[in-house]
């Protein structure tokens, strides 16, 4: 007879499996504020680079059920992009935290689009970060912690696991300055990661015990930024034989905790 039943039921020879998977959501966008307004750094004919706001998701998912995306309002602004890659998230070719601000490349075609994919995989996309972390960090150095889901906390990824699904990750950063706000200490740190692992930046800064300041996840609330201060501040990489450089300057609130009183020196 029919039976639904949950994974992890044991299959005999015979046996019938039917599978329902969810039709996508037709991609016509949803409604955008006219008044949202997300920088455009760069366009080429080829692809574009944003510098994305903090709290804005990138594309829908199943936790993300209100609201618009970034997906939302690139289609409304660049109709071609509506049929490029996955149903989803067309477009997309990497992806920043909803809470991280900073600079995106969007394709704007398929030959583009696979190109860029390719160079994510290929780590041929040189990304640099800037954070502002809890504490004195070394002046520089090499994260090499594997990267999997917290077992316990589906949300979290952790440094902590030997799993079969743990993935190599590996991050190198600089410490840019030290600063002490009335007893209060955190540093600015460049941060270059080498893989693309889910929420990298932010387990690998933990991992050495300067998480960065406002990571509810990761970290605690801040009284002095309302989010991670994380920020995708600098994008290299090589595009038809030409070279490309961008830069987005540190957004109003994290560059408020760099106009503390006392910079110490490194």
């Amino acid at each position: 007879g029919n039976l639904v039943t949950k994974s992890g039921i044991v299959l005999k020879v015979g046996d019938t499996v039917d599978i329902t998977i969810p039709a996508p959501a037709p991609m016509v966008g949803r409604p955008v504020p006219d008044d949202l307004d997300i920088p455009i750094i760069f366009e080429h004919p080829d692809f574009i680079i944003i510098n994305k706001p903090a709290g804005l998701t990138v594309h829908a998912a199943p936790s993300v059920k209100d609201g618009y995306t970034l997906v939302d309002w690139l289609i409304k602004k660049f109709k071609e992009l509506k049929d490029l890659g996955d149903d989803e998230r067309p477009g997309i070719v990497h992806r920043l935290d909803k809470n991280t601000s900073g600079l995106m490349i969007i394709p704007r075609n398929n030959k583009a689009h696979a190109i860029f994919g390719d160079k994510f995989r290929n780590r041929e996309m040189q990304k640099t970060y800037w954070a502002i972390v809890k504490d004195f960090p070394d002046k520089a150095g090499e994260i090499d912690f594997t990267i999997d889901r917290d077992p316990v906390h589906k949300t979290r990824m952790t440094h902590k696991s030997t799993g079969p699904n743990a993935r190599d990750a590996h991050t190198d950063y600089e410490t840019l300055h030290y600063y002490d706000d009335m007893g209060d200490e955190y540093a600015l740190v460049q941060a270059k990661p080498k893989t693309g692992r889910t929420h990298q930046i932010r387990v690998h800064l933990k991992a050495i015990g300067h998480p960065i300041i406002g990571d509810h996840l990761y970290h605690t609330e801040s009284k002095k930024i309302k989010r991670q201060a994380l920020h995708a501040k600098g994008l290299e990489f090589e595009y038809a034989g030409k070279p490309f450089s961008f830069n987005a300057d540190l957004p109003e609130d994290m560059q408020k905790l760099l106009n503390a009183p006392e910079i110490k020196p490194l």
